[in-house]
């Protein structure tokens, strides 16, 4: 997997979309770094379309995902993803 998107929040890593070859991927990972363990997050009403070469910021406990392309389209969304409230 390329173009994908990471943050640190709460001493875990989030990963987010990102491509592998022709197939793109909207999956949200969540990486405990205490446990070294792995974990799918599901999907939420609001998780953005497959895509990669978004950006993406920690703010105020939320991830900020801005952006990117799937190959035939590019986006302009700003779609978030609250930690607290998940």
């Amino acid at each position: 997997r390329c173009e994908h998107t990471s943050i640190i929040y709460n001493n875990k890593i989030y990963i987010f979309g990102g491509r592998y070859k022709t197939k793109y991927y909207n999956s949200f990972y969540e990486y405990d770094i205490a446990l070294n363990k792995w974990r799918k997050i599901p999907r939420q009403v609001n998780t953005p379309s497959p895509r990669s070469q978004h950006s993406a910021v920690l703010f105020q406990n939320k991830m900020v995902i801005i952006g990117g392309k799937n190959g035939e389209t590019v986006f302009n969304t700003i779609c978030i993803f609250d930690f607290i409230n998940y």
